[in-house]
C-alpha cells in the first residue's frame, strides 16, 4: 500500500484527507444499505506518513545510516473494520533508526481511537505525540552537553573521564564516581565511590547542576 503523504499545516492536504473521508462515508453508506440482502463485510484501511522533522535527531542515536539507508519516516496505519468506526485498529511504524532513537513504537503509548471519533482529529494527536518525543530527545541531548561543558570547567583536570552518550539526564540523575589515586582496596584496584546524593534539578542549567554538585 502506497502511503497518503499529508502536511497538517496545508489546507489543501487537510481538504484532500477530508475527501478521502467523505468517500469512506459514502462507502460505509453503501455498504451497510447492501448488508441487509448480501451481509458484505465492510473493511478500509488509510496508511498515513505523518508530516515530522526528525533532522535535529543526534546522529549518535540513530542506527547505522550504512546499515539502514532509507529514509527516516514515521506512518500511521488506521483500519476500519466496521461503517461504524467500533472496531480501529492503528499502528504507528517507524523506520528502523527512528525506532531506535525514541525507544521503539510501543514506548510513545499512542492515544487508542475514541469510539465514534474522527480520523481527521485522531491523526493529529499522534503527530504531535510523535514530535513531543522527538523535541524531548533532542532537547535532552542539549542539556547533556551543557552539564558536561560546565563540569569541565568547574572540575578541570579533576576529571578522568566522562560518558554522555549513555546519560538519562536531565531525566535521570547522572552518578558521579570519585577515585582515590593514593588508596587501594584489598585486591589492590584503586578505591572509587559513586554519588548520586548531591543537589541536583533537571529545571537548573549546566552550570547551576555544576556548581550545586561541589
Amino acid at each position: 500500500m502506497q502511503p497518503i503523504n499529508f502536511d497538517l499545516t496545508l489546507p489543501t492536504h487537510i481538504a484532500h484527507l477530508t475527501n478521502l473521508l467523505l468517500l469512506w462515508d459514502r462507502m460505509s453508506y453503501k455498504n451497510n444499505k447492501n448488508s441487509c440482502t448480501t451481509r458484505r463485510i465492510f473493511s478500509t484501511r488509510f496508511l498515513l506518513k505523518l508530516p515530522v522533522d526528525f533532522s535535529d535527531i543526534p546522529v549518535y542515536l540513530l542506527k547505522d545510516t550504512l546499515l539502514d539507508p532509507g529514509e527516516d519516516v514515521a506512518l500511521l496505519s488506521v483500519s476500519f473494520k466496521d461503517a461504524e468506526a467500533t472496531q480501529v485498529f492503528f499502528k504507528l511504524q517507524l523506520s528502523p533508526s527512528i525506532e531506535h532513537a525514541l525507544g521503539g513504537s510501543s514506548a510513545l503509548h499512542i492515544p487508542t481511537f475514541p469510539s465514534g471519533g474522527c480520523l481527521i482529529d485522531y491523526v493529529p494527536q499522534v503527530c504531535q505525540l510523535l514530535t513531543n518525543k522527538v523535541q524531548y530527545i533532542i532537547q535532552g541531548y542539549h542539556k547533556r552537553r551543557e552539564y558536561i561543558a560546565a563540569f569541565l570547567s568547574h572540575f578541570g583536570m579533576g576529571v578522568v573521564e566522562y560518558d554522555w552518550t549513555f546519560l538519562y539526564s536531565p531525566r535521570d540523575q547522572p552518578t558521579l564516581t570519585f577515585q582515590s589515586v593514593y588508596h587501594f582496596t584489598n585486591s589492590g584496584q584503586l578505591h572509587w565511590q559513586g554519588v548520586t546524593s548531591y543537589p541536583y534539578s533537571p529545571r537548573w542549567d549546566g552550570n547551576e547542576m555544576a556548581k550545586r554538585a561541589k
